[in-house]
């Protein structure tokens, strides 16, 4: 057996030689708002750096846009003309004077996703959106900061003059985005006479405000709400006068709307649907539906004392935050028995169970369980075998789901919690030890290859804080025992 291990491992060795491995990514450039615009297109960008010194050097791994006083307000404007950009906002405050100066603008063709870090405001010119994204264009908004955008006429976020919204997705972070202060603009989507176009929430807690005639997202003054889908996060959304919570503007039909998932709370103006239509719209709105096309409806469900809700095991998108001054969580269910995985700020996890009959849920604890107990490596449990190592309560059990190292909870045939688990060995989290991890460690050993922090743990098998060529035999005995 010794014999054939080190044959492998010289097998091993003559295929590290071949193999390339990225490098570390590069940081982002820095630029400062200080000292003027900044623009970013497919090939170039125009900027400062902290000295006032002009970058026209592009990065492709993406820029920082901040300024050194946050409490200052600038009249400045962030553009991304064309290509592809990742573009990290951080404690950033512009205001605008000028009718038509925009604070931030995705042109047509251009696509960025916009990292929200620390507390940034944006407020444009009064025919501008605060985010402005080109019907023909794209924006991401992610990370864990804060985000205020607020536009006197036109959308928070979305349509600017007379102009539909492109294509907007929130992952994450929070966001209040305030439309048509003075009317006719949604707060997330069209703005004046535009539509809401296509916008997707996955995540965060996002707080829409819909001027007169507008809704909170969706369309502006007779404007349609769109292809909207919500998966998860807490959404609030409030139609100004005539205009619907969630769906059209004054005259605007509903559009297309999909509730997966989340918390979400809307409220129309007058005459306008809770989600739907604006008020007077000539075309019926179709109702709601979930992704499967299935009817969905609103049922409050009063809940407190909780750190994140799952619906039926779909963990990519928790509910982590209730709506301001409110217990009640506002899903859109199908009419069926559903499961709620409830997780405490003791860091266990409750298993809810929604009973449907009659028309409305009665709620049953059926089981809890905490998985703090085990050691965990970023999102991983980590275990030295695999979910073998995993002990559940009764009526509880683990099944694999068809993604490397990502795991289901079952009961009672379904599937109510997911979570993400990597065994001592597997450097590359394929879900399984083999040969290719104890090449990792061994390039790691010569410097051949940079592994991240949570590599180098589950990369150390004998846990003497170093990995070396007895870490590569190791990994290799156990991917052939």
């Amino acid at each position: 057996m010794k014999k054939f291990l080190s044959v492998v491992l010289c097998a091993v060795l003559i295929i590290a030689s071949f193999a390339v491995f990225a490098s570390a990514e590069e940081e982002k450039t820095v630029l400062y708002l200080d000292y003027g615009d900044i623009t970013v297109s497919e090939d170039s960008v125009s900027g400062y750096d902290a000295s006032g010194n002009a970058v026209t050097k592009p990065n492709a791994n993406g820029y920082t846009v901040t300024q050194k006083n946050a409490e200052n307000a600038l009249a400045r404007s962030i553009v991304v003309s064309s290509g592809s950009h990742k573009i990290e906002l951080k404690n950033i405050n512009i205001a605008q004077t000028g009718n038509y100066d925009y604070a931030v603008r995705v042109d047509s063709g251009a696509s960025a996703e916009f990292i929200l870090t620390g507390v940034n405001t944006v407020k444009p010119g009064p025919y501008r959106a605060g985010i402005d994204i080109s019907s023909q264009g794209s924006a991401v908004i992610s990370g864990d900061g804060t985000l205020y955008a607020t536009s006197q006429f036109q959308a928070g976020i979305g349509g600017g003059n007379a102009k539909s919204n492109g294509t907007l997705i929130i992952n994450s972070g929070t966001i209040y985005a305030t439309g048509g202060v003075m009317g006719y603009s949604a707060g997330i989507g069209g703005g004046s006479s535009g539509s809401g176009g296509n916008i997707t929430i996955n995540g965060g807690y996002i707080v829409a405000v819909g001027g007169d005639r507008a809704a909170g997202i969706g369309g502006g003054n007779s404007g349609s709400g769109g292809n909207i889908t919500i998966n998860g996060g807490t959404v609030t959304a409030s139609g100004g006068y005539a205009g619907a919570g969630i769906g059209g503007g004054y005259t605007g039909n509903g559009g297309n709307i999909v509730i997966n998932g989340g918390s979400v709370k809307a409220t129309a103006g007058e005459s306008g649907d809770t989600v739907g239509n604006g008020m007077s719209a000539s075309a019926s709105f179709n109702g709601v539906h979930n992704s499967n096309g299935d009817d969905v409806s609103l049922y409050k469900i009063s809940l407190t004392d909780y750190a994140s809700v799952c619906i039926d095991g779909a963990m990519q998108y928790p509910i982590i935050k209730p709506h301001e001054d409110d217990d009640n969580l506002y899903l859109y269910l199908t009419a069926e028995n559903h499961y709620l995985a409830v997780g405490k700020s003791d860091s266990s996890t409750e298993i809810v169970m929604l009973v449907y009959a009659d028309g409305a849920f009665k709620t049953t604890s059926v089981s809890s369980f905490s998985l703090d107990g085990y050691k965990k490596i970023g999102d991983y449990i980590f275990t030295d075998n695999g979910i073998s190592d995993i002990v559940l309560p009764q009526g509880l059990s683990i099944s694999r789901s068809d993604i490397n190292t990502v795991y289901n909870i079952v009961y009672n045939d379904s599937n109510v919690y997911t979570f993400k688990s990597v065994e001592r060995g597997d450097v590359d989290f394929s879900g399984s030890v083999n040969s290719i991890d104890a090449l990792y460690a061994l390039k790691c050993s010569v410097g051949g290859l940079q592994l991240s922090d949570e590599q180098m743990q589950v990369a150390d098998m004998n846990s003497d804080s170093s990995i070396n060529a007895l870490d590569a035999l190791l990994i290799l005995r156990k991917s052939v025992a």
